[in-house]
This record gives C-alpha cells, structure tokens and sequence, in this order.
C-alpha cells in the first residue's frame, strides 16, 4: 500500500507543474491534428489519439493538492 501511495504522491508532483492552459493546449493540438488525419488520409481513424486527447482535456479539471 505504500507503494501506491508513493506513486500517487510522485505523478501528482509531476502533473502539478503544468498549467490548464499547457493541457488545453495539448489537447487542442492532438484534437486538430486527429481531424486534419481524419479529413485528408482516407481510411484513418484513430481512437487511441482521440483517447490522448480526452486525456488531456479531463486533466484541465484535475486538482492537484498536496495531502493535508
């Protein structure tokens, strides 16, 4: 268990140092990038970059505080 809690601890200290504007970004970027590739290479379709992108936008609601 202390394990998980280390980890826990270690991705939110390293999560914490980007803004929500660096993940609106991010996920801005990917988003465009899957509809340009969706629009101009026929047969593309991709989930796991769409996956990516959802990432990113859920990440711009996190909350990363240190425990109390």
């Amino acid at each position: 268990m202390n394990e998980l809690k280390a980890m826990n601890a270690a991705a939110s200290r390293f999560l914490s140092q980007f803004s929500r504007k660096q993940f609106f970004l991010a996920f801005a970027v990917i988003t465009a990038a899957n509809y340009w590739l969706a629009y101009n290479v026929s047969g593309y379709k991709s989930v796991y970059l769409a996956m990516v992108g959802g990432f990113f936008f859920g990440m711009m609601f996190a909350k990363f505080e240190p425990n109390k």
